[in-house]
């Protein structure tokens, strides 16, 4: 059976951590301190995360871990693969524990996606979700792709971010008019851990437009990467939908319980203010 290799960040980054370097396998292995636990709730429990076991068929070789009083970490093996998942509060350095050409796997902390795959050995992602810094790894020796690799991450943050504003979301559910124009109308809706805002704006008796997002939390906005907006008139009986491409990523603000579409990018929509209907 295979034995997970337990990694972490180098001591001088934050605490008084010893650890060493295995050059072979581009990983840190921890010498000292290391707490070890039963379960990934008691991980996250102690220092304030929310790890998650991701939907593989069949995951084996579990650990929980704590390093340092300050990153959780969960090992498993899954299709043949070692991963290594990790959360932190810490926000500013890197905490896959991935050294690539000596350097660590990640240095940029601009964006809240990336992911490092210039390693022969490993691939590995970071992402934040709510103030606190995740990164996945995976031990692939190189059979992983560039494209099925990145989805991963995108999924994993996706999952970890339904997780952790779970009950946020559901408080989002509702009908809301826009406060500057009775024209706009949207309705929120949470559809299988999805957000979906739906904007409808009434031109005519006989059109309408309709703006279709799935959003997800990131701080106190909803972004989005893509809308769905098309124009649909109805004549002589018949409806023709005609999709509009002039709209891209872009999010709402989240201010007290109104949702702001200030990220619209369009000077359409971008004074929107939506209001929830009591």
């Amino acid at each position: 059976m295979k034995r997970l290799i337990k990694i972490t960040i180098i001591a001088a980054v934050m605490i008084c951590m010893t650890a060493c370097f295995n050059k072979d396998e581009n990983r840190e292995t921890v010498v000292n301190p290391l707490l070890s636990y039963e379960s990934l709730s008691e991980i996250n429990n102690a220092i304030g995360v929310s790890l998650i076991k991701l939907p593989f068929s069949s995951i084996s070789d579990e650990t929980y871990y704590v390093i340092g009083g300050i990153i959780a970490e969960y090992n498993f093996i899954a299709n043949d693969y070692e991963y290594c998942f990790r959360a932190s509060r810490m926000l500013d350095e890197d905490i896959s524990g991935i050294y690539i050409d000596g350097e660590p796997a990640f240095s940029d902390f601009s964006e809240s996606l990336s992911v490092n795959q210039n390693d022969d050995t490993f691939k590995v992602g970071r992402f934040e979700v709510d103030g606190v810094q995740y990164s996945i790894s995976v031990m692939d020796e190189g059979k992983m792709d560039y494209s099925s690799f990145s989805e991963f991450v995108e999924k994993t943050r996706d999952s970890v971010n339904r997780n952790v504003y779970s009950d946020k979301m559901k408080s989002l559910e509702g009908s809301y008019f826009d406060s500057s124009s009775p024209r706009f109308q949207a309705e929120v809706s949470v559809v299988d851990d999805n957000i979906i805002i739906d904007v409808i704006r009434a031109n005519s008796t006989k059109e309408y437009e309709e703006w279709v997002m799935f959003v997800r939390y990131e701080g106190d906005r909803l972004v989005y990467d893509e809308v769905l907006h098309t124009t649909i008139t109805s004549s002589k009986g018949e409806e023709q939908t005609v999709q509009e491409y002039d709209y891209g990523a872009g999010y709402f603000e989240i201010v007290d319980s109104d949702l702001y579409w200030t990220g619209s990018g369009n000077e359409r929509t971008d004074k929107c203010v939506f209001e929830k209907s009591e």
